[in-house]
């Protein structure tokens, strides 16, 4: 204005207002998006009280308090289902698009979807621990993290943007004083000004970041800020844990071997016991016998020793189901068949039967912890990629071990190690081959993400601890984020690299441009801008990115009314369930 160019004013300030909008509609987006989550959770919720039912406040609901949710609400708190059946979208959780089946004892999150079923859950968490809410609260923290890219820049621009302004007022003056001509090196100093500002370098990396968090959200995993993000891409090995993390964490029957061929009179001595106990092989075969249609009876007198077996009662005679171990204690005999299992890393449980006083051995159950069905298709993915050692470590013993990580494809195995040596072996690693990144879901986790150089943690399924620890949390039940999350990260990367470079080159030719007197103000504005919006559409592909190997087909089966995969009671022998 003060150079009397007026319409050369105008364009300047149109052009700055509406690439400052398109940039600010373009980071909106994003916010809102993640932003929105909180909303979707209702702010009151149906609490049952002494059969009463009453409206009250999501905030005032306590760990204990039960509610009802109906068909078509969404659910306000995170819970387990009490009463009732239904179908749960929980895709704003997990990511998922498939509705998961719900019954009693399962786990609702709130925001997700109630289908048709009403349903009576009990509060696990308040309003402000609850997985939603957590969520935001990663993701806000998320966007403000730097990246190690971001702080570079912005040290190079505290230096980098005075220098400028020093250049442009040196070049107005200088050129005034030596041609006389002070509008035309005025305006040429305004041109340096403008076209050496570091927008498009500073916006580059931050609305990259920015868009992989946000998209990483909608897939079902969240990172933990841009360093963490940027981090990822350096990983060159990967440790997994393996109970609930390669494997689904619950024993299941694999092998049903009867002495006299009858597999069902043995499951039902077998769960007639064990209806009684409360140790995870007991209640796995009841699960299995549950599955299989066969009833069991009703048992008297039930013994428990613990680390070794069960007896009880039923049908006026002794039934024993115990380790071999127990057995050879008993002096009762069984055939030396029973060890095949064991050396296949799985447990064994003995059944015998009092006859005559005499304690007669019926047959054999074996029960393992089953792979994931994604696990060896995630290892596979991560060769690929050049992930290389890929290791498992486990507290468990060699054997099983060994058979786990054979199903899975991993050669490298550290067994029988306590959370302090899974930490060390970390470390090891760190200084071997470079950047780790460690898989985990339990407490004794929490040193080895720590560790690490990036931490992932099975979010829903794993304790508060690994979550906290961890740099990326996995919403959904799928190790597939592993591999995902380095191609994203990979992705952004580049991006970033990419946009800083469009960045540099630009300004270097708009400013050769200018000390020869071609650029014009508002050409300046326009290539400034121009630049920005360029960097700011290049970072937004990322919002399109999709999670690589990943659906339904590749997470958990469908469960059923007792918890465990359906089978049909011709797959007793084989366990095909």
């Amino acid at each position: 204005l003060l150079l009397g160019d007026w319409a050369e004013a105008a364009a300047a300030a149109a052009l700055f207002a509406i690439g400052n909008l398109a940039q600010s509609l373009t980071f909106d987006r994003t916010r809102n998006a993640l932003s929105s989550l909180s909303t979707l959770a209702p702010s009151e919720a149906l609490r049952l009280v002494d059969g009463r039912e009453e409206n009250v406040s999501v905030d005032r609901l306590a760990v204990g308090d039960v509610i009802r949710v109906k068909p078509g609400e969404r659910f306000p708190i995170d819970g387990s289902i009490t009463e009732g059946l239904t179908s749960v979208d929980e895709s704003l959780i997990t990511g998922e698009s498939m509705p998961a089946d719900k019954r009693i004892g399962s786990l609702v999150y709130a925001g997700s979807l109630n289908g048709s079923g009403a349903v009576v859950v009990q509060v696990t968490h308040t309003s402000v621990d609850s997985t939603l809410a957590n969520i935001v609260e990663l993701v806000e923290e998320a966007r403000g993290g730097r990246g190690h890219a971001d702080q570079t820049i912005d040290r190079f621009a505290a230096i980098y943007t005075p220098v400028v302004v020093v250049a442009a007022l040196l070049l107005a003056i200088a050129g005034g004083a030596i041609t006389g001509d002070w509008r035309d090196w005025a305006t040429r100093g305004l041109v340096l000004l403008v076209i050496a500002c570091p927008c498009a370098l500073i916006i580059s990396t931050p609305v990259a970041i920015v868009s992989a968090v946000g998209v990483a959200a909608k897939r079902g995993f969240l990172v933990k800020g841009g360093s963490a993000l940027e981090s990822i891409a350096s990983v060159r090995a990967v440790v997994f844990d393996k109970t609930g993390t390669l494997t689904r964490g619950r024993p299941m029957v694999t092998v049903v071997d009867a002495f006299n061929d009858d597999e069902r009179d043995l499951l039902r001595l077998a769960a007639s016991v064990e209806a009684s106990s409360e140790h995870p092989l007991g209640l796995a075969v009841v699960d299995y016998t549950a599955q299989a249609g066969i009833p069991i009876a009703t048992a008297t007198r039930f013994t428990a020793v613990a680390g070794r077996g069960a007896s009880a009662t039923v049908e006026e005679h002794r039934v024993l189901v115990g380790s071999p171990a127990w057995f050879d204690e008993l002096t009762i005999p069984y055939p030396d068949s029973v060890f095949d299992h064991a050396t296949q890393g799985q447990t064994v449980l003995v059944v015998a039967r009092e006859m005559r006083g005499d304690p007669v051995y019926l047959g054999s159950i074996a029960l393992s912890d089953q792979t994931r069905p994604e696990s060896a298709a995630v290892v596979e993915r991560l060769t690929q990629q050049g992930i290389l050692p890929i290791a498992m470590m486990t507290g468990d013993n060699r054997s099983t071990a060994e058979s786990i990580a054979a199903q899975c494809g991993i050669d490298a195995v550290y067994a029988e190690l306590l959370p302090g040596d899974k930490s060390a072996k970390v470390t090891e690693l760190l200084e071997r081959v470079g950047a780790v990144a460690m898989v985990g879901d339990g407490v004794n986790d929490g040193p080895a993400l720590g560790s690490a150089t990036v931490g992932f943690a099975m979010g829903l399924t794993g304790s508060d601890l690994a979550l906290e620890t961890a740099d990326v949390a996995i919403l959904r039940n799928d190790l597939f984020a592993v591999p995902g999350a380095i191609d994203l990260s990979r992705r952004t990367v580049a991006i970033i690299r990419q946009n800083i470079g469009i960045s540099l080159v630009v300004k270097v030719v708009a400013l050769v441009l200018t000390l020869v007197g071609v650029t014009t103000l508002w050409m300046a504005v326009a290539v400034d801008l121009g630049t920005s919006l360029l960097v700011t559409a290049n970072a937004l592909r990322l919002t399109r990115w999709q999670l690589p190997g990943s659906g339904h087909s590749h997470g958990e089966p469908a469960q059923s009314a007792v918890g465990l995969p359906t089978a049909d009671a011709t797959g007793l022998a084989t366990g095909d369930a």
